[in-house]
């Protein structure tokens, strides 16, 4: 009986895993892995999707002040390691090039 419950639980794990991690696609995770589960390679893709990055980008967005007042802002998003080097690049650029 004990090993019946041990293979639910490995059956179920991708599913587990999407649910903690609240990933995005926690249903569509949890349906792949309930119907396709029982193929290697369904099990396998469901616990693949379930570990992957599940964060998104997340636009910045920055209020109509004068060009200095957003590089500033940018420059303490770059200084808190919420922006890389790049990023505050690509994004000084963008300002600089509006005015």
């Amino acid at each position: 009986m004990e090993l019946l419950y041990v293979g639910i639980f490995l059956y179920i794990v991708p599913a587990i895993i999407a649910i903690i991690r609240r990933h995005p696609q926690t249903g569509a995770i949890i349906i792949l892995n309930v119907f396709l589960g029982w193929s290697i390679i369904g099990w396998l893709a469901s616990l693949v999707w379930a570990v992957t990055n599940n964060d998104t980008k997340k636009e910045i967005v920055i209020e109509n002040k004068s060009v200095a007042d957003e590089i500033q802002k940018l420059a303490n998003l770059k200084e808190n390691g919420v922006l890389t080097e790049e990023e505050f690049n690509k994004k000084k650029i963008q300002i600089l090039e509006r005015e």
